[in-house]
């Protein structure tokens, strides 16, 4: 499918199970893939699918991005160096999320990030605070110019030498509202994004009173369709869902 929001398209890989009113609505967001065709995040979202009831899953193809089927997003996808989570793409991915929260008026909805994702997720949780009511964040590189520098030192890319001026999940972690369900998994052999990146974003959000949870699994950067991700997601799903239910129940109690 194709969402076209202010002459921006955005390629979304949507997967339902069971909807009925109010369903559950989760996004997953790949990572950079610098070199080619990036649609892992389409086999997460049909994962979720088949596993949870009453969901609509959404694989979404980053700006400037190409799957497998030769589809892209609109804009340009960068260098893929840290350069791209800023915040021109983040409102182009959020606009596409506000577009399938209209089209299915979800009780809950779950952001799913890998990566590049996952700092893209960070991000819209602290811009966007109202949008999401959940956030996987999985092998984020959460403070992005120590994560170039980690990168600098074991490639020796001139790309990823200095400094940019961009910002970086950790550093807007006082505008994330507190209600937000976050989950932070990371490969306990990540040579990407290295565990402490993940720790010590966990750190600072419970430092600041947020709700997060924080689990380092074996494995390593390419964890995204682990099963214990999937599991935590398709849990998450369904308790969200019940609260939502207990929430309209109350509601329909207190007006009789």
């Amino acid at each position: 499918m194709e969402l076209n929001i202010d002459n921006r398209r955005t390629i979304v890989d949507i997967h339902e199970n069971g909807v009925r009113a109010h369903p559950c609505l989760v996004v997953a967001i790949h990572g950079d893939s610098p070199f080619g065709a990036v649609s892992y995040q389409n086999q997460f979202a049909k994962t979720i699918a088949q596993r949870a009831s009453n969901v609509v899953s959404v694989g979404l193809l980053r700006p400037g991005y190409k799957d497998n089927l030769g589809r892209k997003s609109g804009g340009w996808k960068g260098f893929t160096v840290g350069d791209n989570y800023n915040r021109r793409r983040i409102d182009h991915i959020v606009l596409a999320i506000q577009a399938l929260k209209d089209l299915y008026s979800p009780a809950k909805v779950i952001i799913c990030g890998h990566s590049g994702g996952a700092a893209i997720t960070g991000k819209i949780i602290a811009y966007y605070p109202s949008l999401a009511d959940a956030a996987v964040m999985v092998s984020c590189p959460a403070d992005i110019n120590r994560w170039r520098k980690d990168m600098y030192e074991q490639r020796r890319n001139p790309l990823f030498w200095g400094s940019l001026r961009v910002t970086s999940p950790i550093a807007r972690v006082e505008r994330i509202d507190a209600e937000t369900d976050i989950h932070l998994i990371c490969g306990k052999e990540d040579n990407v994004t290295q565990p402490y990146l993940t720790e010590t974003y966990g750190d600072v959000l419970k430092e600041q009173g947020k709700t997060v949870s924080v689990d380092l699994i074996p494995g390593g950067h390419d964890i995204f369709l682990d099963e214990f991700v999937v599991d935590a997601v398709v849990r998450k799903v369904n308790v969200l869902l019940n609260q939502s239910k207990n929430t309209q129940a109350i509601e329909a109690d207190c007006q009789a």
